[in-house]
């Protein structure tokens, strides 16, 4: 698997798991991500990308609103 995809993976992940253990506002998701990646791990630069949260986001909010 190529460092993007991988990167971009472990973005959803994050998003999956924040909406899994509640229904979170991506504004909201986006101040977590972007404290995680200043505070905590700072080698994926997509956990601060806006439009990558964004897309990821309504992304699984489309998936979970189908099942």
């Amino acid at each position: 698997m190529g460092k993007v995809k991988q990167a971009l993976d472990e973005v959803k992940v994050e998003i999956e798991d924040m909406l899994i253990e509640q229904d979170i506002d991506v504004e909201d998701v986006k101040v977590i991500l972007k404290n995680k990646y200043f505070f905590h791990n700072n080698s994926n630069p997509y956990l601060t990308d806006d439009k990558t949260i964004e897309e990821l986001y309504s992304e699984i909010k489309k998936q979970n609103e189908e099942y």
